[in-house]
């Protein structure tokens, strides 16, 4: 027995198109009631309503006509005791009636060949392709032409559903893959271990929780400083991120980041240094991502695939900064890594004993200006990061087994440097044209010595003069919109504190050249604060090193940059290298923009620096941490 209902599931515009049934059809939804509205009792007294649909029917569109789209009117066979066939289908649903007698299973109403339109009022139509034709025979190619279209139908929702759907949604399905579990990496410089790191995951009903720990010895001023980062991450299902909290410990300062994303378009910030909490909002462009949190994104985002790229927004919980970051997928490879260890009697030292293969991608990206490779596996987890080209003098991050990370960077002293001499003081600066080459004589008395890049890996430096005090071409406050950014404050720069905005004013008084105030705030910063070594737990914070007046390089260059920000002129900060008694030391100073950027050392009072400065890193915290990846690359020669 062939029974035939109406129905407005199908929204194709075809005159006649056939395709699997597999939903309930309720008397009440509210498409039925805007049908029953729209065509009036009529409408109902002429359609048999089921309530269920067997797996198995087929569903008949008629479409064009009168009615919008939303309205129009199909036909849902189903069959009890016989295959749906076209036949069957024409003989049961589509035979013409010719009278209220005409012959049709009992109780059953046959579907009037007659389409309801606005106000009910009943027309005739010219039928549903598939129907029966004159004579009672049915054209069978039309059929066909129907079935095939439904079989295309489905096949493009089914594309659709899985191809573009959003990305969200993607993530969210491939994510359920997400395999908790713990991995170890060994930190190397030109293979020497100088730290370890560990990732951890854990995967809770409604989110995904990751734990990063990195421990790192750092060489500066002659002595080893540890530093320790940690952060918890917790990410939906979809792998958004929704909070993150991070903590920095190092000899040079401390400080804890609390940070909450709100709506995609907004990232809020707590941070805290020495007892002292500081709230700030970033605005987001978009949806963001860790860095450590990068690889999983590509992994189970369906990215990793030879030839292709993937921009990424990242945002540095370490350096409270974001920028965009682009991976290039490269050839997949397979890597040996140690999954097990054995304790080595006579070196006393953990060894590998057994070894795993490993199938990894390897990604192409610049980590803050610095090209690394990084080889990550199916699941999202990287099995070895390197700089490029640094060759065997390069940094490593390389997944091992636990003993061989992490015991043998507990009892071993992996690192060792040279005890240099004591933290010099602003006069021990030694001649500056001990770093000279190429220059003929002394160089004038008044005479300023730059460092200019010459090739990709050589800084060779220049004798300029004097710098005027009209070197730069605008006035204060700089209104280029291109240097927007090193005139905003950021966390823990506040140039639009009342305190700082006020002190500048007293500086400056009414000058606006550019290079004066500079200088006036060089000079100030200079002698104001009192050098000595920052508290343990302590950050540089301008709201701070102004209220206390004192601290050492980091301290200086953040005041100054939240003052020069303040009167409208673009300043940033610089981490980097010092010659100092022949040798190099970390330090910080600042840059302030006039016709180019002209390098500011507050804390040895010099402007513009001389060229015993050579800038690594621009901008941001943590300077320690986006220096270790150059520590085996840099190659410093006196010539």
């Amino acid at each position: 027995m062939i029974r035939v209902v109406v129905d407005d599931l199908a929204s194709f515009a075809a005159d006649a198109v056939v395709r699997p049934a597999t939903t309930r059809l309720d008397p009440t939804a509210a498409a039925l009631r805007r049908l029953e509205t729209v065509g009036g009792a009529e409408f109902q007294n002429r359609i048999r309503l089921n309530r269920e649909l067997a797996v198995g029917g087929a569903v008949v569109t008629a479409a064009g006509g009168d009615l919008p789209a939303e309205f129009v009117i199909h036909a849902i066979i189903r069959s009890e005791t016989e295959p749906v066939t076209r036949g069957n289908v024409a003989r049961g649903g589509f035979r013409r009636n010719h009278g209220d007698g005409a012959a049709r299973a009992p109780g059953e109403r046959a579907v009037p060949r007659e389409r309801v339109v606005r106000g009910g009022a009943p027309r005739r139509s010219a039928g549903v392709r598939g129907g029966a034709a004159a004579g009672g025979g049915v054209n069978r190619r039309r059929w066909v032409i129907a079935v095939l279209a439904a079989w295309a139908a489905s096949l493009g929702w089914l594309v659709k559903r899985e191809v573009f759907r959003p990305t969200g949604a993607r993530l969210a399905a491939a994510a359920m893959a997400v395999a908790p579990g713990g991995l170890f990496y060994r930190l190397a410089v030109g293979g020497q271990q100088v730290g370890y790191s560990s990732t951890t995951i854990d995967t809770l009903p409604d989110a995904i929780r990751v734990e990063n720990v990195f421990v790192l010895d750092v060489a500066a001023l002659g002595t080893l400083h540890r530093t320790t980062a940690r952060s918890i991450t917790m990410l939906s299902r979809a792998l958004r991120l929704e909070t993150v909290e991070t903590t920095f410990d190092g000899d040079l300062g401390q400080f804890a980041a609390h940070g909450r994303v709100i709506g995609d378009t907004v990232l809020s910030v707590a941070i805290v240094s020495e007892g002292d909490s500081q709230m700030t909002r970033i605005p987001l462009r978009g949806p963001i991502t860790l860095p450590t949190l990068l690889p999983l994104r590509l992994a189970f985002g369906g990215e990793l695939r030879s030839g292709r790229s993937y921009t990424a927004r990242l945002f540095d919980p370490l350096l409270l900064t974001g920028r965009d970051v682009t991976a290039r997928m490269a050839a997949e490879s397979t890597l040996v890594v140690s999954d097990s260890a054995d304790l080595d009697s006579t070196t006393m030292t953990w060894v590998p004993e057994h070894f795993d293969t490993v199938r990894a991608f390897r990604i192409d990206h610049d980590a803050n200006g610095v090209p690394t490779s990084s080889w990550i596996d199916a699941q999202g987890r990287v099995v070895l990061s390197s700089i490029a080209g640094a060759g065997d003098q390069g940094f490593a991050i390389e997944r091992a087994a636990f003993e061989i990370v992490y015991e043998n960077f507990k009892h071993r002293d992996t690192a060792r440097v040279a005890r240099g001499s004591a933290a010099p003081g602003p006069g021990e600066i030694v001649p500056v044209t001990a770093l000279v080459a190429g220059l003929r004589g002394d160089p004038p008395e008044r005479a300023r010595l730059r460092l200019r890049r010459n090739g990709r890996d050589t800084l060779e430096i220049v004798q300029v003069g004097e710098l005027p005090a009209h070197a730069a071409l605008y006035r204060l406050p700089s209104r280029d919109t291109a240097l927007a950014r090193w005139l905003a404050p950021e966390p823990l720069i506040q140039s639009h504190d009342p305190r700082i905005a006020a002190q500048a004013r007293r500086i400056i008084d009414r000058e606006r050249s550019p290079a004066r105030v500079a200088e006036l705030l060089t000079h100030w910063v200079h002698g104001t604060l009192r050098r000595t070594i920052p508290q343990a737990g302590s950050v540089p914070s301008a709201e701070k090193v102004l209220e206390t007046a004192r601290g050492d390089c980091n301290e200086a260059a953040t005041l100054f940059v939240a003052l020069a920000r303040s009167t409208g002129l673009p300043a940033r900060t610089v981490a980097g290298l010092i010659y100092m008694n022949g040798r190099f030391y970390y330090h910080a100073w600042a840059q302030v923009y006039l016709t180019d950027w002209v390098a500011v050392d507050p804390t040895f009072d010099q402007f513009p620096a001389d060229a015993a400065h050579v800038p690594i890193a621009i901008g941001g915290l943590a300077r320690q941490v986006e220096l270790v990846p150059l520590i085996g690359r840099l190659k410093l020669e006196v010539l």
